[in-house]
Formats: C-alpha cells, sequence, structure tokens
C-alpha cells in the first residue's frame, strides 16, 4: 500500500483492489485532521484501534464487494481471527511482533495465552 499527500485535500492511495477497505481507512487515519484525536488517540502515538477498523473495514469492503476470501490464506486467517474474537492476538502476532519483537517481553500472561491460542487454533490448524 503507497499512502501519498497530493495537496491539503487530496490524496493518492495506490494499492491492490481487494484491499481498498484497509486503504482509505488508512488514509483517514494517516490525513483526515483531528480524525486519530476523535477517537481518543493522541498525535504521534500508536493504538491497536487503528489496525482494527482498518482490518474490519478491509473485511467488511471484502464481502460487500463478494469477493471470496478463502482463495487467500492470510485473509481467510484474519477472518478466521476476527470470527473467533482473536483480532487483537492477530495483530499483535501478524503486525506488531514482527516489527518490535521486544513487545513481547511486556505482554501480560493472558495475552501470551490468547496469542498461543490464536498460533494453535487459526494458523496452524487451518
Amino acid at each position: 500500500m503507497e499512502l501519498n499527500r497530493i495537496s491539503d485535500n487530496k490524496v493518492s492511495i495506490a494499492i491492490s483492489e481487494k484491499w481498498i477497505g484497509y486503504a482509505i481507512t488508512k488514509a483517514v487515519w494517516t490525513f483526515e485532521p483531528g480524525y486519530k484525536e476523535s477517537m481518543g488517540i493522541s498525535k504521534g502515538q500508536y493504538s491497536i484501534i487503528e489496525d482494527k477498523e482498518c482490518l474490519i473495514s478491509l473485511l467488511i469492503g471484502l464481502e460487500n464487494a463478494k469477493i471470496k476470501i478463502k482463495q487467500d490464506p492470510q485473509l481467510r486467517i484474519l477472518k478466521d481471527a476476527v470470527d473467533n474474537k482473536l483480532l487483537d492476538s492477530y495483530i499483535l502476532y501478524e503486525i506488531i511482533l514482527p516489527q518490535t519483537p521486544f513487545v513481547a517481553f511486556q505482554l501480560p500472561k493472558q495475552m501470551i495465552k490468547e496469542i498461543q491460542d490464536y498460533v494453535l487454533n487459526i494458523t496452524i490448524l487451518r
């Protein structure tokens, strides 16, 4: 995905068509003045809420466009994680920990257990 601000009120989004729901939501979080703050997040601060909203928008967009998710393993895993209420674990395991692995040392035992459930029940057994 590539997002660029062209002018004060124009943004360019370059992405594979099926990821458009994710990209549009990410563009709102990135470029819409005050949006992040309206969600209770300070400017420059990370929040898992952004990732959740982008991923849910992706799934809703795919469903509305009647695009089959089952043929794409990563999208199928995402949908299974959402259906099994493991979206936080998906985000941690698939997005946050690969970029910042030291975060794992700061996670409470319950969250580590939920990531374990995600890995065993969603990624490995599917």
